[in-house]
């Protein structure tokens, strides 16, 4: 919880620099700091670069996961807001926290990415969907019975 909070935005200057989160309604959400987004930016850049090839038949979210982890930014970030916590944590339950917490990340984006596929094959499978045998008849007669211009 402690490593949470030192993710927690008290200043609500650095808030409205983020021109989407503050127009936003939020419901009680609370804003991040710098180092807090970077942890996700940098989780995002990852997953973005693993599933930017089609036609994708899976998602490998450890290997993005550890990609992640291992990242210079994500790690100094993620140090940064352990040492603003109040808890001083051994390396090996802190590492474990960073992978759980981009493990997550990675989880909940694969699924809405996931959703974001399925609908976009529906949408699809729509456009190319022909009408019914009978309006098609009745399209066709319809035209047959028209005068011909010569």
């Amino acid at each position: 919880m402690s490593l949470l909070m030192a993710g927690k935005e008290n200043e609500q200057t650095t808030i409205e620099s983020h021109q989407l989160t503050s127009k936003l309604s939020r419901a009680g959400l609370w804003g991040i700091t710098t180092r807090a987004q970077t942890l996700f930016q940098r989780t995002e850049k990852y997953f973005r670069f693993y599933t930017s090839n089609y036609p994708l038949t899976r998602i490998d979210i450890h290997e993005n996961m550890t990609k992640s982890t291992n990242d210079l930014e994500v790690l100094s970030a993620f140090n940064l807001l352990k040492a603003n916590s109040e808890l001083r944590l051994d390396v090996k339950v802190a590492m474990d926290v960073l992978q759980s917490i981009a493990g997550l990340y990675i989880r909940v984006r694969s699924f809405s990415f996931a959703k974001d596929v399925v609908q976009k094959y529906k949408i699809q499978s729509k456009l190319l969907k022909e009408k019914a045998l009978r309006k098609e008849i009745n399209r066709a007669s319809k035209e047959s019975e028209r005068p011909r211009q010569p």
